[in-house]
């Protein structure tokens, strides 16, 4: 069968038989059974990550004013904080179930 998502009526009227008849080759002949879609909403992932607890400045907080004359700011070098947590998070297919 190349199209799975073929309904037992589209048979029907392809092959001109009755629906009684389709459905019992398709289940009880061809071992067939119809899966639903929606089996997939009962499904949850998760995920975890270590994250450093550092909060990084943006271009635009650390620029400074300077007199064209005046030398170039040194700007500090940012290293990983040795604060780190371990983040868990737990997704179904509406979002967001679980986080901590």
């Amino acid at each position: 069968m190349e199209d799975r998502r073929i309904t037992v009526r589209e048979l029907v009227n392809e092959i001109g038989v009755s629906i009684g008849s389709v459905h019992s080759i398709l289940t009880e002949d061809l071992g067939m059974r119809r899966v639903n879609p929606n089996f997939l909403n009962t499904v949850i992932t998760g995920d975890e990550s270590w994250v450093y607890g550092y909060d990084p400045e943006s271009k635009m907080q650390s620029s400074q004013w300077k007199y064209p004359t005046s030398p170039r700011p040194e700007k500090a070098r940012q290293v990983r904080s040795n604060v780190k947590v371990m983040l868990a998070i737990f997704f179904d297919s509406h979002g967001v179930v679980h986080h901590e």
